[in-house]
Protein backbone atom coordinates (compact mmCIF):
# COMPACT_ATOMS: atom_id res chain seq x y z
CA UNK A 1 0.00 0.00 0.00
CA UNK A 2 2.61 2.38 0.84
CA UNK A 3 4.44 1.64 -2.50
CA UNK A 4 1.17 2.60 -4.32
CA UNK A 5 0.78 6.08 -2.57
CA UNK A 6 4.33 7.06 -3.19
CA UNK A 7 3.89 6.05 -7.12
CA UNK A 8 1.12 7.72 -7.55
CA UNK A 9 2.28 10.76 -5.43
CA UNK A 10 5.61 10.31 -8.20
CA UNK A 11 3.09 10.69 -10.84
CA UNK A 12 1.11 13.24 -9.51
CA UNK A 13 4.35 15.21 -9.21
CA UNK A 14 5.09 14.60 -13.25
CA UNK A 15 1.58 15.19 -14.50
CA UNK A 16 1.59 18.02 -12.53
CA UNK A 17 5.13 18.84 -14.02
CA UNK A 18 4.09 18.08 -17.94
CA UNK A 19 0.69 20.25 -17.78
CA UNK A 20 2.04 23.10 -15.90
CA UNK A 21 3.43 24.69 -19.23
CA UNK A 22 1.08 25.49 -22.07
CA UNK A 23 2.06 24.43 -25.28
CA UNK A 24 3.15 27.70 -26.51
CA UNK A 25 5.13 28.51 -23.67
CA UNK A 26 6.81 25.04 -24.63
CA UNK A 27 7.38 25.68 -28.01
CA UNK A 28 8.85 29.41 -26.90
CA UNK A 29 11.11 28.00 -24.79
CA UNK A 30 12.34 25.43 -27.57
CA UNK A 31 12.87 28.62 -29.66
CA UNK A 32 14.75 30.34 -27.33
CA UNK A 33 17.08 27.33 -26.84
CA UNK A 34 17.78 26.91 -30.51
CA UNK A 35 18.74 30.86 -30.63
CA UNK A 36 20.89 30.88 -27.90
CA UNK A 37 22.24 27.39 -28.18
CA UNK A 38 21.57 26.17 -25.39
CA UNK A 39 21.37 22.71 -23.96
CA UNK A 40 20.73 20.77 -20.69
CA UNK A 41 22.07 17.77 -19.15
CA UNK A 42 18.89 15.87 -18.21
CA UNK A 43 15.07 16.24 -17.71
CA UNK A 44 14.75 17.61 -14.71
CA UNK A 45 17.22 20.29 -15.46
CA UNK A 46 15.34 21.23 -18.30
CA UNK A 47 11.78 21.33 -16.52
CA UNK A 48 13.64 23.30 -13.89
CA UNK A 49 15.16 26.10 -16.78
CA UNK A 50 11.38 26.02 -18.28
CA UNK A 51 9.34 26.95 -15.12
CA UNK A 52 12.75 29.60 -14.50
CA UNK A 53 12.06 30.32 -18.18
CA UNK A 54 8.01 31.18 -18.16
CA UNK A 55 8.12 33.27 -15.12
CA UNK A 56 10.78 35.64 -16.74
CA UNK A 57 8.83 35.78 -19.66
CA UNK A 58 5.15 36.46 -18.02
CA UNK A 59 7.38 39.37 -15.82
CA UNK A 60 8.51 40.71 -18.96
CA UNK A 61 5.32 40.37 -20.68
CA UNK A 62 3.80 41.95 -17.82
CA UNK A 63 6.12 45.25 -17.60
CA UNK A 64 5.54 45.87 -21.47
CA UNK A 65 1.98 45.11 -21.27
CA UNK A 66 1.75 48.06 -18.66
CA UNK A 67 3.56 50.23 -21.03
CA UNK A 68 4.25 53.00 -17.91
CA UNK A 69 8.20 53.31 -18.50
CA UNK A 70 10.32 54.54 -21.57
CA UNK A 71 12.22 51.10 -21.78
CA UNK A 72 11.12 47.88 -22.73
CA UNK A 73 12.26 44.66 -21.61
CA UNK A 74 12.90 41.38 -23.29
CA UNK A 75 13.90 37.95 -23.59
CA UNK A 76 18.14 36.96 -23.67
CA UNK A 77 20.53 34.61 -22.73
CA UNK A 78 19.84 34.91 -19.44
CA UNK A 79 16.01 34.30 -19.63
CA UNK A 80 16.33 30.56 -17.71
CA UNK A 81 18.78 31.74 -15.07
CA UNK A 82 17.49 33.32 -11.66
CA UNK A 83 17.87 36.91 -11.27
CA UNK A 84 20.48 35.71 -7.99
CA UNK A 85 21.83 33.68 -10.47
CA UNK A 86 22.83 36.27 -13.17
CA UNK A 87 24.53 38.54 -10.80
CA UNK A 88 26.52 35.48 -9.01
CA UNK A 89 28.11 34.38 -12.87
CA UNK A 90 28.19 37.83 -14.23
CA UNK A 91 29.02 40.48 -12.51
CA UNK A 92 32.37 41.32 -10.40
CA UNK A 93 33.21 44.90 -9.76
CA UNK A 94 35.66 45.46 -6.88
CA UNK A 95 36.59 48.77 -6.52
CA UNK A 96 37.96 50.15 -3.31
CA UNK A 97 35.99 49.97 -0.09
CA UNK A 98 36.94 54.32 -0.53
CA UNK A 99 37.54 55.81 -4.17
CA UNK A 100 40.01 57.49 -4.65
CA UNK A 101 40.57 60.58 -6.96
CA UNK A 102 43.67 60.70 -9.28
CA UNK A 103 45.88 63.16 -7.85
CA UNK A 104 46.43 64.67 -11.56
CA UNK A 105 43.26 65.08 -12.78
CA UNK A 106 43.76 65.91 -17.07
CA UNK A 107 42.18 69.23 -17.95
CA UNK A 108 39.21 69.33 -20.37
CA UNK A 109 39.60 73.17 -20.63
CA UNK A 110 39.56 72.69 -24.62
CA UNK A 111 35.86 71.60 -24.34
CA UNK A 112 33.47 74.32 -23.54
CA UNK A 113 30.64 73.37 -21.97
CA UNK A 114 28.25 76.44 -23.81
CA UNK A 115 29.55 74.63 -27.02
CA UNK A 116 28.90 71.02 -25.98
CA UNK A 117 26.61 68.69 -28.63
CA UNK A 118 23.53 67.59 -27.22
CA UNK A 119 24.28 64.01 -28.45
CA UNK A 120 27.79 62.01 -29.02
CA UNK A 121 28.48 58.25 -29.59
CA UNK A 122 32.27 57.46 -30.51
CA UNK A 123 30.25 54.52 -32.20
CA UNK A 124 30.28 56.59 -34.96
CA UNK A 125 33.23 58.05 -34.77
CA UNK A 126 34.80 54.27 -35.47
CA UNK A 127 36.65 54.29 -32.10
CA UNK A 128 34.68 51.41 -30.28
CA UNK A 129 35.11 47.55 -31.21
CA UNK A 130 32.46 45.20 -31.34
CA UNK A 131 30.65 44.02 -28.24
CA UNK A 132 32.01 41.13 -26.42
CA UNK A 133 30.85 38.01 -24.08
CA UNK A 134 32.34 37.57 -20.76
CA UNK A 135 31.82 34.46 -19.77
CA UNK A 136 32.55 34.96 -15.54
CA UNK A 137 32.61 37.31 -13.69
CA UNK A 138 35.68 39.44 -15.46
CA UNK A 139 33.35 42.49 -16.39
CA UNK A 140 36.47 44.57 -15.06
CA UNK A 141 38.42 42.87 -17.48
CA UNK A 142 36.26 43.98 -20.57
CA UNK A 143 35.55 47.31 -19.18
CA UNK A 144 39.41 47.32 -19.10
CA UNK A 145 40.41 46.11 -22.36
CA UNK A 146 37.22 48.13 -24.22
CA UNK A 147 38.90 51.56 -22.85
CA UNK A 148 42.39 50.50 -24.16
CA UNK A 149 41.36 49.49 -27.23
CA UNK A 150 39.20 53.07 -27.62
CA UNK A 151 42.51 54.91 -26.34
CA UNK A 152 44.49 53.28 -28.95
CA UNK A 153 42.36 54.30 -32.01
CA UNK A 154 42.18 57.87 -31.06
CA UNK A 155 45.63 57.49 -30.69
CA UNK A 156 46.44 55.85 -33.84
CA UNK A 157 43.41 55.76 -36.11
CA UNK A 158 43.44 51.97 -35.97
CA UNK A 159 40.62 49.97 -34.34
CA UNK A 160 42.26 47.13 -32.89
CA UNK A 161 40.87 44.05 -31.29
CA UNK A 162 42.65 43.80 -28.12
CA UNK A 163 43.08 40.19 -25.67
CA UNK A 164 41.31 39.68 -22.39
CA UNK A 165 42.89 36.29 -22.36
CA UNK A 166 46.28 37.47 -22.01
CA UNK A 167 45.67 39.38 -18.77
CA UNK A 168 43.02 36.50 -17.38
CA UNK A 169 46.37 33.84 -17.91
CA UNK A 170 49.04 35.96 -17.39
CA UNK A 171 48.33 38.93 -14.79
CA UNK A 172 51.03 38.13 -11.84
CA UNK A 173 50.81 41.86 -10.74
CA UNK A 174 49.44 42.29 -7.34
CA UNK A 175 45.75 42.63 -7.11
CA UNK A 176 44.97 40.18 -10.08
CA UNK A 177 40.79 39.59 -9.65
CA UNK A 178 40.60 37.00 -12.56
CA UNK A 179 36.87 35.51 -12.44
CA UNK A 180 36.43 36.84 -8.88
CA UNK A 181 36.19 39.98 -9.71
CA UNK A 182 38.18 42.82 -9.84
CA UNK A 183 38.52 46.95 -11.73
CA UNK A 184 39.20 48.52 -14.87
CA UNK A 185 42.54 49.78 -13.17
CA UNK A 186 44.14 46.39 -13.01
CA UNK A 187 44.00 46.33 -16.63
CA UNK A 188 45.80 49.46 -17.20
CA UNK A 189 48.46 48.92 -14.83
CA UNK A 190 48.76 45.27 -17.15
CA UNK A 191 48.71 47.52 -20.02
CA UNK A 192 51.57 49.63 -18.71
CA UNK A 193 53.89 47.08 -17.22
CA UNK A 194 53.83 45.13 -20.51
CA UNK A 195 51.62 46.49 -23.29
CA UNK A 196 49.24 44.05 -24.92
CA UNK A 197 48.70 42.10 -27.85
CA UNK A 198 45.59 41.25 -30.45
CA UNK A 199 42.80 39.02 -29.81
CA UNK A 200 43.70 37.21 -33.08
CA UNK A 201 47.29 36.72 -31.43
CA UNK A 202 46.26 36.07 -28.00
CA UNK A 203 42.55 33.91 -28.44
CA UNK A 204 39.83 34.15 -25.99
CA UNK A 205 39.24 30.97 -24.28
CA UNK A 206 36.53 32.33 -21.73
CA UNK A 207 38.36 30.63 -19.19
CA UNK A 208 41.63 31.53 -16.55
CA UNK A 209 44.57 29.19 -17.89
CA UNK A 210 48.61 28.99 -18.16
CA UNK A 211 50.08 31.99 -19.42
CA UNK A 212 51.06 31.05 -22.77
CA UNK A 213 54.58 33.00 -22.78
CA UNK A 214 54.86 32.40 -26.54
CA UNK A 215 51.41 34.37 -27.86
CA UNK A 216 52.67 36.99 -25.25
CA UNK A 217 55.73 37.56 -26.86
CA UNK A 218 53.23 38.15 -30.45
CA UNK A 219 52.94 41.89 -31.98
CA UNK A 220 52.78 44.08 -28.64
CA UNK A 221 49.77 46.42 -29.64
CA UNK A 222 48.70 48.67 -26.85
CA UNK A 223 50.29 51.15 -24.17
CA UNK A 224 49.31 52.71 -21.52
CA UNK A 225 51.52 55.53 -19.51
CA UNK A 226 48.91 56.00 -16.77
CA UNK A 227 45.38 55.91 -15.85
CA UNK A 228 42.98 58.66 -13.87
CA UNK A 229 40.31 57.71 -11.72
CA UNK A 230 38.21 60.79 -11.85
CA UNK A 231 36.54 62.12 -8.77
CA UNK A 232 33.51 60.37 -6.68
CA UNK A 233 30.20 62.06 -7.87
CA UNK A 234 31.19 64.14 -10.45
CA UNK A 235 28.49 66.01 -12.44
CA UNK A 236 27.15 65.44 -15.63
CA UNK A 237 28.75 67.98 -16.83
CA UNK A 238 32.45 67.01 -16.14
CA UNK A 239 31.37 63.41 -16.78
CA UNK A 240 30.08 64.18 -20.41
CA UNK A 241 33.52 66.79 -21.02
CA UNK A 242 35.68 63.78 -20.23
CA UNK A 243 33.72 61.05 -22.71
CA UNK A 244 34.14 63.90 -25.43
CA UNK A 245 37.58 62.88 -25.11
CA UNK A 246 37.09 59.16 -25.33
CA UNK A 247 34.80 56.25 -23.61
CA UNK A 248 34.96 56.31 -19.95
CA UNK A 249 34.79 53.27 -17.87
CA UNK A 250 32.24 53.31 -14.99
CA UNK A 251 31.09 50.74 -12.30
CA UNK A 252 27.06 50.35 -12.20
CA UNK A 253 24.65 48.66 -10.18
CA UNK A 254 22.47 46.02 -12.05
CA UNK A 255 20.95 44.12 -9.74
CA UNK A 256 17.49 44.65 -11.19
CA UNK A 257 15.40 42.04 -13.26
CA UNK A 258 14.44 45.17 -15.20
CA UNK A 259 18.29 45.54 -16.09
CA UNK A 260 19.00 42.08 -16.50
CA UNK A 261 15.95 42.07 -19.20
CA UNK A 262 16.51 45.17 -20.42
CA UNK A 263 15.74 45.54 -24.35
CA UNK A 264 15.56 48.96 -25.45
CA UNK A 265 14.45 52.70 -24.96
CA UNK A 266 15.78 54.77 -21.90
CA UNK A 267 16.35 53.04 -18.70
CA UNK A 268 15.24 55.00 -15.72
CA UNK A 269 15.40 52.41 -12.82
CA UNK A 270 15.25 50.71 -10.55
CA UNK A 271 18.57 50.00 -8.64
CA UNK A 272 20.95 51.31 -5.88
CA UNK A 273 23.87 52.85 -6.11
CA UNK A 274 25.64 49.35 -4.67
CA UNK A 275 28.47 49.01 -7.63
CA UNK A 276 28.62 45.50 -9.20
CA UNK A 277 29.01 45.48 -12.81
CA UNK A 278 31.76 47.16 -14.66
CA UNK A 279 30.90 49.13 -18.24
CA UNK A 280 31.87 51.89 -20.33
CA UNK A 281 30.14 55.47 -21.07
CA UNK A 282 30.49 55.64 -24.91
CA UNK A 283 28.17 58.56 -25.59
CA UNK A 284 25.27 60.48 -24.52
CA UNK A 285 22.39 62.09 -26.15
CA UNK A 286 18.32 62.94 -25.02
CA UNK A 287 14.90 61.65 -26.28
CA UNK A 288 13.48 65.28 -25.39
CA UNK A 289 13.81 67.91 -22.50
CA UNK A 290 13.53 65.98 -19.86
CA UNK A 291 14.54 62.31 -20.84
CA UNK A 292 18.72 62.86 -21.31
CA UNK A 293 20.54 59.53 -21.56
CA UNK A 294 24.03 57.97 -21.12
CA UNK A 295 25.15 55.17 -23.89
CA UNK A 296 26.49 52.17 -22.64
CA UNK A 297 28.15 48.94 -23.22
CA UNK A 298 28.12 46.07 -21.85
CA UNK A 299 29.54 43.02 -21.90
CA UNK A 300 26.85 40.29 -21.90
CA UNK A 301 27.08 40.31 -25.88
CA UNK A 302 25.17 41.40 -28.85
CA UNK A 303 21.93 39.64 -27.49
CA UNK A 304 21.58 41.33 -24.29
CA UNK A 305 19.56 45.04 -24.58
CA UNK A 306 19.71 47.29 -27.46
CA UNK A 307 23.05 44.89 -29.50
CA UNK A 308 24.85 44.79 -26.47
CA UNK A 309 24.28 48.64 -25.39
CA UNK A 310 22.47 50.41 -23.10
CA UNK A 311 20.67 53.83 -22.57
CA UNK A 312 20.93 55.18 -18.96
CA UNK A 313 18.82 57.56 -17.81
CA UNK A 314 20.96 60.98 -16.97
CA UNK A 315 20.61 64.19 -15.46
CA UNK A 316 18.15 62.61 -12.34
CA UNK A 317 18.91 65.33 -9.75
CA UNK A 318 21.12 62.32 -7.73
CA UNK A 319 25.00 63.13 -7.25
CA UNK A 320 25.56 59.42 -7.60
CA UNK A 321 23.88 59.46 -10.41
CA UNK A 322 21.02 56.81 -11.89
CA UNK A 323 22.65 53.07 -11.03
CA UNK A 324 25.77 54.76 -8.92
CA UNK A 325 27.06 55.69 -12.70
CA UNK A 326 28.84 58.30 -11.84
CA UNK A 327 30.92 57.74 -8.63
CA UNK A 328 33.70 55.76 -9.83
CA UNK A 329 33.98 56.71 -13.49
CA UNK A 330 37.91 56.31 -15.00
CA UNK A 331 39.87 55.97 -18.20
CA UNK A 332 43.78 55.22 -18.92
CA UNK A 333 46.22 57.84 -20.81
CA UNK A 334 48.25 56.62 -23.44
Amino acid sequence: MILIVVLLFSWGVQVKSRTSFSQSMIDRHRSWMVEYNKAYPNETERVKRLQIFQENVKYIDAFNAAGDKPFKLGVNQFTDLTNEERIKRYTGYNPPPRWKASARQLSHENVNIDNMPETWDWREVGAVTPVKNQNCGDCWLYSGVAEVESLHYIKTKNLVVLSEQEILDCDDLPGKGGCQGGWEQEVYEYVRHYSLTTEQDYPNKDKEGTCDKSKKLRNRVAHVSEFVNMPAYISDKDLMKAVLQQPVAVGVDVTSREFGSYKSGVFTGNCTFKLNHAMNIVGFGKVNRELKYWIVRNSWGKGWGDGGYIKLQRGIGLKEGLCGINLTPNYPVA
